[in-house]
């Protein structure tokens, strides 16, 4: 009825008035399609879709101990973030995450730990994904096994001492005759190595804390190399990043997060196997 009399309405009118309404009609239509545009970019944004979204744990390669719960946490602020579990085979053969996933064991959107008791031991990876947005948004899937325990698996806190202890742990032994138990820990400090190769500022030591940051660890590598170098007047390294060479050659990238912490990214279990990827300065324009 009121479509019918707005149409009556709008013969009636002379032809440039006829014009002008139209004209008008389609500004509008316009402006609400530009609105509603800005407004889904805006709210996908906030939602970390596209690859503004970064992991920040788990780092490449970790261990998940077998019954225990896996935590992923990502960059983001405004958005409950989702993970999605799926085997090694899938993750080789689908190459990158693509919507919708095939093969999912086990997924969740939630703050808390994501459970992954019903996991076998095993070769996993998964996915981190914004609650609500396709396609998921890291472009690359981050591996992690599901082990039963290992002797070398020790953390932070003292803990009973197992069948063997790794090189480099701090051991505490019972005194007198009262007895009590032998307990183990990762020390603090304890000291990484990277070698950033001959000649290009060779074998650094940094000390690691438990709450340091890779992207800490890496800047007080690089000064140490910079100064090395600056001695002979080379080069230093410009942007380096920490990679895990056994994962790297497995068909993934093994470069750890810069904002995660030595205890999450597990660097004492993995310091050999730990190696600095890095691009050398740019050269100045005067000698291009």
């Amino acid at each position: 009825m009121v479509m019918s009399f707005a149409t009556m309405a709008l013969d009636a009118l002379p032809c440039h008035a006829k014009c002008i309404c139209l004209v008008f009609r389609l500004v509008c239509l316009i402006s609400i399609t530009i609105r509603y545009g800005q407004a889904t970019a805006g709210s996908l944004a906030e939602h970390g879709h596209g690859h503004d979204l970064e992991l920040v744990a788990p780092a490449p390669g970790v261990q998940v101990k077998l019954g225990t719960s896996l935590v992923a946490r990502t960059n983001l602020q405004s958005a409950k973030t989702c993970v999605a579990i799926v085997s090694e085979s899938t993750a080789l053969r689908t190459k990158a995450p693509t919507w919708p996933l095939q093969g999912v064991v086990a997924s969740g959107c939630a703050a808390e730990p994501l459970n992954v008791r019903g996991l076998r031991e095993g070769r996993y990876a998964l996915t981190a994904y914004a609650e609500g947005a396709e396609p998921p948004t890291l472009p690359s899937w981050v591996p992690f096994s599901v082990v039963a325990g290992a002797n070398d698996d020790i953390g932070y806190d003292w803990s009973p001492v197992g069948a063997s202890m790794p090189a480099g742990a701090e051991v505490q032994l019972p005194l007198g005759r009262s007895g009590g138990e032998r307990r183990v820990r990762i020390p603090q400090p304890w000291t990484l190595e990277l070698d950033f190769g001959r000649g290009t500022g060779g074998i650094v030591r940094v000390a690691v804390q438990r709450s340091s940051t890779v992207e800490q660890l890496v800047t007080s590598a690089v000064e140490l190399a910079k100064a090395r170098l600056a001695k002979v007047g080379a080069p230093g390294p410009c942007s380096v990043r920490i990679e895990d060479k056994d994962v790297a050659g497995d068909g993934f990238h093994g470069l750890l997060p810069s904002a995660a912490s030595a205890e999450d990214a597990q660097l004492f279990r993995r310091r050999r196997r730990l190696a600095p990827r890095w691009e050398p300065c740019a050269a100045p324009a005067s000698e291009l």
